[in-house]
């Protein structure tokens, strides 16, 4: 019995450069895929520390919230001690200014500190972006080398 020809006759040579360029693209997709996972991994970890930056702000929110609570648990003994509508009037202005001064301050650090992350998250995630592109581009040239070689013919 003899062996069944393919419909497409190859010789080994062409076969096996074909089989090696496989081979070589499968290796550096494999390497740029590599390089996609650590910038996700990379931006990941950046967006745990920006969680734990806006937990950070939700709780000086909750400090802010509590002691404007007892500034107005304050007024309101103060108020009832108060001799005259003249003192009622002043105990609420002044506790509204102080309100107010307070509000104004925390916000403005909050503001700040928000740019202030936000600045360096961006920066940090174009590094982390441009790192990976880096990497991806030189698997890419180092599989398109590779198979450009392998498909090459051999001199000689």
């Amino acid at each position: 019995m003899t062996k069944p020809t393919s419909p497409f006759p190859m010789p080994e040579e062409i076969r096996s450069m074909i089989d090696q360029g496989v081979s070589q693209a499968r290796e550096g997709f494999g390497k740029v895929l590599g390089a996609a996972g650590e910038a996700a991994a990379s931006i990941e970890t950046k967006s745990d520390a920006a969680a734990a930056q806006a937990a950070e702000l939700r709780r000086k929110g909750l400090a802010l919230t509590e002691s404007s609570m007892n500034a107005a648990f304050d007024l309101a003994q103060k108020m009832v001690s108060a001799r005259s509508i003249e003192e009622i009037v002043r105990l609420q202005t002044e506790f509204m200014s102080g309100q107010f001064e307070t509000f104004r301050s925390h916000m403005q650090q909050a503001g700040a500190e928000m740019q202030k992350q936000g600045q360096a998250m961006a920066t940090e995630m174009m590094g982390e972006a441009t790192k990976a592109q880096a990497k991806a581009k030189a698997a890419m040239e180092e599989g398109v080398a590779a198979v450009t070689k392998a498909t090459r013919p051999k001199k000689g």
